[in-house]
């Protein structure tokens, strides 16, 4: 994938790509749609596949839609982005399901 633009500074490396990079970031710039991937320089990174620590702040789940900040989801170091794709609430609501249908089968 060609890397379109690169901005370095002390810690970290952003690239942006013209098409989608797993673990990439859409970002807009001068009216123009970008993917950042973020590549960090000298801090150890403690994820599960090496996909690096992203720096997004909003999130839609994907069992309400709605657009939360990543605090209102869990951590997930198997996701590209490092947080789940359903919020806390929805999983909390389906657990409690998930646990009351036991309850009736058993």
């Amino acid at each position: 994938m060609n890397i379109i633009k690169t901005i370095k500074t002390n810690n970290k490396e952003l690239n942006f790509h013209l098409t989608y990079v797993k673990g990439s970031e859409k970002v807009n710039m001068n009216g123009k749609h970008y993917y950042m991937v973020t590549k960090h320089n000298d801090i150890n990174l403690n994820t599960k596949y090496g996909y690096g620590i992203s720096n997004i702040t909003q999130k839609r789940c994907s069992c309400c839609g709605s657009v939360e900040r990543v605090t209102h989801f869990y951590n997930d170091s198997y996701s590209n982005d490092g947080y789940s794709s359903w919020c806390k609430s929805c999983v909390k609501t389906y657990s409690k399901n998930y646990r009351e249908d036991l309850k009736l089968v058993a």
